[in-house]
């Protein structure tokens, strides 16, 4: 049976066959630092620029993951025009210290005040 092409010419599938037979594009790795400009939506069509939102899938370190959940774990910021930007191995670290330094004083506080 002829494989047919979907709209973004490069994902595709086989009509009457078993779901395995669906190919879906892999996400794009954005550089390692810097704003991200290419992903693809979860059905696999790659988005660009003014698109991209925080459902769009990238790549990050061989893991494919949404910009939100690449966020919530401190790989990608959202910039103030809106764009997403990788967040470097550096700023990640300085920023996880941070929140220990915060954690740490908080804590030192509540005891302070319990006692």
């Amino acid at each position: 049976m002829p494989e047919l092409t979907i709209t973004d010419g490069a994902s595709s599938f086989v009509p009457e066959q078993s779901p395995q037979s669906f190919q879906i594009n892999p996400a794009p790795a954005p550089s390692t630092t810097g704003t991200i400009t290419q992903a693809r939506t979860s059905s696999g069509s790659p988005v660009m620029g003014g698109g991209l939102n925080a459902n769009s899938v990238i790549n990050i370190g061989g893991v494919e993951t949404s910009i939100k959940a690449a966020m919530a774990a401190g790989y990608v910021q959202q910039n103030p025009d809106g764009t997403f930007a990788v967040v470097s191995q550096e700023a990640r670290t300085q920023a996880q210290q941070q929140r220990q330094q915060a954690r740490a004083q908080a804590e030192a506080e509540a005891l302070g005040m319990d006692g």
